[in-house]
């Protein structure tokens, strides 16, 4: 399983690095802390990314 850090994963999904924060607080995108480094896996990046309660 690929772990992304904030910024991967807002290239990866094609936005900024703030709306994957957003995500985190306002849409429930989970991530997970390791240390003090928060990492979102690929897998739950990819169902909010395809989950048909997120409409962007």
């Amino acid at each position: 399983m690929k772990y992304f850090t904030m910024k991967e994963a807002a290239t990866y999904a094609g936005v900024s690095r703030s709306t994957i924060y957003r995500w985190t607080h306002a849409y429930d995108l989970h991530f997970i802390k390791i240390g003090k480094i928060a990492r979102i896996p690929q897998d739950y990046l990819d169902d909010f990314l395809h989950s048909d309660d997120f409409k962007w």
